[in-house]
């Protein structure tokens, strides 16, 4: 059995220009998680490719942690992308919404300018300086997702490399 769950309040408190676009878009990504890690092992096998991706890696708190934040990141960005690339313009716009106060974020600016490419649409705000370090960084993430984003067999691999790129933009106040 597959439920999907929704915090209206947090909805209704991050999408205040337009609360129902917002949970529309939530739910159809949160849906998405059925396909995307699909199941329990599945996330708990990604979590430990994380994991080998971040060796060597200084991350600032533990690595349990930033492995589950890392693996969400991944996962979210593949859901996202099937349906940006299907034409999803809700989801488009929510990330374009949770986009405008994160431009001191590192992490953020890496993973908002990964899905501008990926997707070929802009999502991070025009003022959003993005260094060549955090554009190179945002190139290698986008090309993990050029084609096969739901194809099981690639993840392992994928989200290890992921995890190596953006895993150096880990900041404390992710945790």
């Amino acid at each position: 059995e597959f439920q999907i769950y929704a915090n209206l309040e947090k909805v209704m408190e991050v999408f205040q220009v337009d609360p129902q676009r917002g949970l529309n878009a939530t739910l159809c990504h949160e849906q998405g998680h059925r396909f995307c890690p699909f199941d329990t092992i599945t996330a708990i096998l990604l979590n430990r490719a994380v994991k080998k991706g971040l060796d060597g890696i200084a991350v600032p708190y533990k690595i349990d942690t930033a492995s589950k934040l890392i693996t969400n990141l991944f996962t979210d960005m593949s859901i996202n992308t099937v349906l940006a690339r299907k034409g999803n313009k809700e989801i488009i716009w929510i990330y374009q919404q949770l986009s405008k106060d994160k431009q001191e974020s590192r992490l953020w600016r890496v993973y908002g300018k990964s899905m501008d490419l990926a997707w070929n649409i802009q999502v991070l705000p025009d003022e959003t300086k993005v260094i060549s370090e955090e554009l190179e960084a945002a190139q290698k993430l986008a090309a993990l997702f050029k084609k096969d984003v739901l194809d099981k067999s690639t993840w392992h691999e994928k989200i290890q490399r992921y995890a190596g790129i953006i895993g150096k933009f880990l900041d404390k106040e992710q945790e």
